[in-house]
């Protein structure tokens, strides 16, 4: 999942709001809904600051409550998530990556009429990824030479 790019508290604050519903707003009308915006955004703003979050931490906690199902309710809890979360992002995108290697190298044996390596290619998983990949390239290398 690709992040938003979002550059501002406030469009992080949009955000939040669109995806699980934080922050208060007096539906009565009493308070304007731009102050009451403006004063989560403060919010948001101070916790982040407390806590030493930057937005793009953020976004990565968000990706990660979504995708482990967990229920936000408060910024808190994201703030909470972010060393978790930065983790989790970390080692899934360095999978996809190490994926992508692997497609990219198949699709060149296959290209080059290498039917068994490309089947070792994209057979291969990714805990021997590194293995087959260094395989593939010391042959690659050998054999168009």
């Amino acid at each position: 999942m690709k992040l938003p790019e979002l550059s501002t508290e406030a469009a992080l604050y949009d955000y939040l709001r669109e995806q699980f519903g934080i922050g208060e707003y007096d539906a009565t009308g009493t308070v304007p809904y731009w102050r009451a915006r403006n004063t989560e955004i403060a919010k948001l703003r101070s916790t982040m600051r407390r806590r030493r979050v930057s937005i793009e931490e953020m976004l990565i906690a968000v990706w990660y409550a979504d995708r482990t199902r967990r229920p936000i309710t408060a910024v808190w809890q994201l703030c909470e998530l972010v060393m978790e979360a930065k983790r989790e992002y970390r080692k899934a995108h360095a999978d996809t990556s190490t994926r992508d290697a692997l497609n990219n190298a198949a699709r060149q044996a296959y290209a080059a009429g290498d039917f068994e390596w490309a089947d070792r290619l994209f057979a291969a998983d990714l805990s021997t990824a590194d293995e087959v990949l260094a395989q593939w390239d010391r042959w690659a290398s050998g054999a168009h030479s």
